[in-house]
């Protein structure tokens, strides 16, 4: 499945979320911000995998938007489901094209920009010298004042426990991902000392012909990966780490070139 297609899935995951949800009062198809304050607010929203979900992150947001009195645009939601070690994630890129001088951008927390500490940083300051405002929900103090709200005296003091404020919850965030990876090196190697199997075993319905008849469906019956493995039942989680190694491994992202491959490979697919 190729980005466009996932984000138009991610986009309408969010879009179905606020419908079942009833929170229509203040996501909403026109830019009410736009239209009384002549900038746009654009929301970016950021999970570390395809398997988590944005909902958590919509009900923060509509709390905060209901108590500062703005709507949001839902054309100006961005989503990506991608690691936070990187800034080069599709929505997130396509959202810096859009965004102009006076513009805003809204994050619940700073790891939702990222948990990488020079990127972070440099956006940071790219954000000041390109005159965007930032918005961090859990931190007023990091945070532009809206343009319904009384503006605060940028001065050096302030200016200065921002950037102390920023630091710290970078580097927090930061050296939790660096905890949190050694923590799980550490315990793969202790485990694999022992003897012991690591990482997860496949399922009865983790198999190369439940995976072909899976691209077999998305092809015949031009649907996307989703909606493909709830009808063949190939674990969702599985299927992506499964292509992507398809892809490396046989140089191409056509699913009927895939295919062939697959059914001549005779690797066993415990080892695939």
């Amino acid at each position: 499945m190729n980005d466009e297609t996932k984000q138009k899935e991610f986009k309408q995951e969010i879009v179905s979320f606020i419908e079942e949800n009833k929170l229509g009062d203040v996501f909403t198809a026109e830019d009410v911000f736009y239209s009384l304050f002549k900038c746009h607010l654009y929301v970016y929203i950021r999970v570390s995998t395809e398997k988590q979900e944005f909902g958590r992150q919509i009900l923060e947001i509509y709390s905060w938007a209901k108590k500062k009195n703005i709507k949001i645009c839902i054309d100006c939601i961005f989503c990506d489901k991608y690691t936070g070690k990187t800034l080069k994630r599709k929505a997130y890129e396509e959202m810096r094209i859009f965004t102009k001088e006076n513009d805003y951008i809204l994050v619940s927390e700073v790891s939702r920009l990222g948990r990488n500490w020079d990127d972070v940083k440099k956006e940071w300051y790219k954000l000041r010298a390109e005159n965007v405002n930032l918005l961090i929900m859990d931190y007023d103090l990091l945070s532009a004042t809206l343009p319904n709200e009384e503006s605060v005296i940028m001065n050096v003091d302030r200016k200065f426990m921002q950037e102390n404020i920023f630091n710290g919850i970078l580097y927090a965030s930061c050296k939790k991902i660096e905890e949190v990876s050694k923590s799980t090196k550490a315990g793969l190697k202790k485990a694999k000392l022992k003897g012991k199997k690591v990482g997860r075993g496949k399922g009865n319905l983790n198999t190369k012909e439940n995976f072909i008849n899976t691209l077999e469906i998305m092809i015949s019956k031009k649907i996307g990966y989703q909606k493909a493995v709830f009808i063949t039942k190939f674990p969702r989680g599985s299927f992506t780490p499964v292509m992507n190694k398809c892809y490396n491994k046989y140089n191409t992202k056509d699913l009927e070139q895939i295919i062939e491959n697959l059914k001549g490979d005779e690797i066993k697919w415990e080892q695939f």
